[in-house]
């Protein structure tokens, strides 16, 4: 977890892009349904929660399909892979087995992965074209083993894909185009910016496109936020007009509610959106000077909850924010940071979004002691959740991991073939927890594969 997240910053002078997880290439401009006058949402006590409620559903907006153009010279591609997998497709994660990942091996830069009724689809990093545009990579599986690159052409060459996940049956893309203006001579590099669009497919293949309202920045540097799970999709943006985040949600991508105006309060800033079962959690702050942070819930992805997260760490009118840690099957884990440098941070776990409990040690993991400013204020450690499961990772002076579904309650996992970093080492490193396996990279070239048995 990256000690400061990027929050949709509510300032009127930013032009932000409307969709959380979709915005995608095509023709036709994103239609963005009329919204409500803003109002303030009114201050919740410590310790209560406030409802604010959303405007009424908007009209289906649909997309004639999206025409294939011949492969062009100008795309960069990357190849397929092969990623280790255990003789289970669904194991109970007993063990994990690590292995490293060869130099220059696609899986080494997987950055997110979904398993639906199909398959599997995989996200990877920013990826220049080599006509100066940019765009995602894209893999499609029917194992979780054998991974092919999706044909540029299907969501359209300079399309940024902001999230992907399971829908019903099948499977939903939010895209934006992948804006390079703003890049200067950085390779890989791109902004998401307007139309947002909602890609939806039976098979993994062939895409059927949906505008998605909302408002998309330009050149804000912050992307949309997206949440994709049982409850459906859900998007968070800025809206400029009222000077503060909107949201809209759909069950079937095709479908958009009305874009809610300050659902989460005026001059909110939001980090962070997850979906918990068929609900959806929000993490962020109040804004201003001297933010507090905040936690909310809607059950139904239109109606929000707000709730205080008071960080026991932090005195009295020292700003803090609230970001996602982790999301499992039966909970989630998330973090309270005070925005100064150093800065200390703690933990909570929620089982439904509405009561919150903290975790002041950073169980299981334990508190990292070493050189550094982080000291005593971090967790010594790694942790990270698909939706299914958390996992919590040390590697400080012997590796050591632990299970859960809901951040609550922990279970040791033997871990093999990983190696240990020394025991006053900075204790940070990505790490990824994917259907069928897990990604970590040290960020200095050396990438490892982990297996689940059981």
């Amino acid at each position: 977890m990256s000690r400061r997240h990027r929050a949709i910053r509510l300032d009127p002078v930013a032009s932000l892009v409307l969709v959380l997880l979709v915005a995608g290439c095509g023709s036709s401009a994103a239609t963005m349904a009329p919204t409500a006058t803003p109002t303030a949402a009114p201050e919740s006590p410590a310790g209560t929660a406030t409802s604010v409620p959303s405007v009424g559903a908007g009209p289906t907006t649909s997309l004639p399909p999206a025409a294939t153009p011949p492969p062009s010279s100008a795309v960069r591609t990357l190849p397929g892979f092969t990623a280790p997998v255990g003789s289970r497709t669904d194991p109970a994660w007993t063990s994990l087995e690590f292995s490293p990942i060869p130099d220059g091996d696609p899986l080494a830069s997987v950055v997110s992965e979904a398993r639906w009724q199909g398959g599997y689809v995989a996200l990877g990093p920013e990826l220049s074209n080599h006509d100066g545009t940019a765009r995602t990579p894209v893999w499609t599986s029917a194992d979780g083993a054998t991974w092919t690159p999706l044909d540029p052409s299907a969501l359209g060459i300079s399309t940024a894909v902001l999230a992907v996940g399971r829908l019903g049956d099948g499977v939903v893309a939010i895209t934006a185009t992948g804006d390079t203006s703003e890049c200067g001579d950085v390779d890989d590099c791109y902004e998401p910016s307007p139309p947002l669009r909602a890609w939806t497919s039976s098979d993994g293949i062939t895409w059927t496109p949906h505008a998605v309202p909302g408002l998309v920045a330009t050149a804000s540097g912050v992307s949309p936020l997206v949440a994709i799970g049982d409850g459906g999709i859900e998007v968070v943006s800025f809206d400029p007009s009222a000077g503060s985040a909107a949201a809209t949600w759909s069950s079937d991508g095709a479908t958009w509610s009305g874009l809610a105006p300050s659902p989460f309060g005026a001059g909110a800033e939001v980090g962070r959106v997850a979906a918990l079962g068929t609900s959806f959690v929000a993490l962020g702050d109040t804004g201003g000077e001297a933010p507090s942070a905040r936690a909310w819930t809607a059950l139904d992805g239109r109606s929000w909850l707000g709730h205080r997260l008071r960080d026991p760490t932090a005195s009295k009118g020292v700003p803090v924010s609230a970001s996602l840690v982790a999301p499992g099957s039966d909970g989630l884990v998330a973090a309270t940071e005070v925005l100064e440098t150093p800065g200390s941070s703690t933990w909570w776990t929620t089982a439904d979004g509405s009561g919150w409990d903290p975790v002041t040690t950073f169980a299981p993991l334990g508190v990292w002691h070493g050189e550094g400013e982080g000291s005593g204020l971090i967790a010594n450690g790694t942790i990270d959740g698909d939706g299914e499961r958390i996992l919590a990772l040390r590697r400080n002076g012997g590796v050591a991991a632990w299970l859960s579904t809901d951040g609550a309650r922990w279970y040791d996992l033997p871990v093999h073939g990983l190696p240990s970093t020394a025991k006053d080492a900075w204790p940070a490193f990505t790490l990824r927890v994917l259907p069928r396996g897990v990604l970590v990279d040290d960020g200095d070239g050396h990438a490892f594969y982990g297996i689940p048995n059981g």
